[in-house]
Order: C-alpha cells, then structure tokens, then sequence
C-alpha cells in the first residue's frame, strides 16, 4: 500500500517490557500497562492532571514537564491511542490548566506544548507501541520514563524498558509488510 502524501510520518515501533512491585505480583506487561492506564483515566475523570518534570532535582533551570492528555480504548480493550505533550516555552500548540487544546489567541495561563501521538497493542504479553516520530516532541525514553514514574506514583510498576522493534515511515513498513 502506497499513500502518497506532502507531509511524511513516520513511528517507531517498540515492547514495552514493565516490572511490577512484588506486592502487584506476576502480571504481565500489558496487564500492568492496562492497569495504569485504567487509573489514569479514573483519575482524569475526577480533574487529576500527572504532569511529570523529566528533569526534577536537576541544576538546570530547564524543564521537561510531560503530560499524558488524551487515552482512548478502541477494539474492545485491545488497543489504547493517546497523545503526550511535551509542555515548553516557545512552541505552536497550546494547553490550558485542565490541559484541554486551546486555540492560538487565548493566552491566558496557558503553557505550549509539542504533542505525540502513540497506539498501543496490548494482544501479546508485552504491549507493541507504534510511536510518533516527532523531533520537537517526546521521545520514545521520555514516554518510557512517563509509564515509569507514574507507575511508581500508583505503585504498579517498578522497572520499564523500551525495546525497539522498527523506525521508519508508516507508508515503507505497511509496504514492506504487505507487498503489492
């Protein structure tokens, strides 16, 4: 399958491969990843906001606040799409304090963020992530370090490791995949 498009995409494609707490017990990565997930989204439901300072306690002044923002369940529960925002100084997009998308012109206590996009297969023991390549935005250990420090927070997991699998153009991997 070729689309041909003006503007290029491309994903990275890695395990997820998490460590609960022993008190968790032996549930596997997308059990644990779930979990999280389903927590995180009670906790939006009640105006909970996890914005996490990738650089905390370090002696720059710079900042590296990441905020999951969006998570949806598609295909009865085995797949999950969100979006991570990088929130920054100096970039396009905007996020109010309930960190919903606002418009350009309204500025008023608003940060600017970066956003990735991001899927996630949780059919397999350890949950498949297509990533977004965005080279202003997250990246792939930030959204590790994300799942690592809020599942430290809710004290579901404790170690997490991205594996990659596959980097590259959407368009070049579904051909690759499926050749016509």
């Amino acid at each position: 399958m070729t689309v041909k498009n003006s503007m290029e995409i491309s994903f990275h494609f890695f395990d997820l491969i998490l460590t609960p707490y022993k008190s968790v017990g032996s549930a596997n990565s997308s059990n644990l990843l779930k979990n999280l997930f389903n927590l995180f989204i009670e906790d939006r439901k009640n105006d909970i906001v996890h914005v996490i300072d990738r650089k905390e306690g370090e002696s720059n002044d710079d900042k590296r606040n990441l905020l999951i923002f969006s998570l949806s369940y598609t295909e009865k529960g085995q797949r999950i799409k969100g979006k991570i925002a990088l929130l920054r100084d100096k970039l396009p997009v905007f996020l109010n304090k309930r960190s919903d998308i606002d418009e350009i012109e309204n500025l008023n206590d608003r940060k600017l963020a970066e956003i990735t996009h991001f899927c996630i297969d949780f059919s397999t023991k350890e949950p498949i992530v297509m990533y977004e390549f965005n080279s202003n935005g997250p990246r792939i250990s930030d959204f590790e370090y994300y799942i690592r420090q809020l599942g430290k927070k809710k004290g579901i997991i404790k170690y997490s490791k991205a594996d990659l699998r596959v980097k590259g153009e959407i368009e070049k991997i579904l051909e690759d995949i499926n050749p016509t």
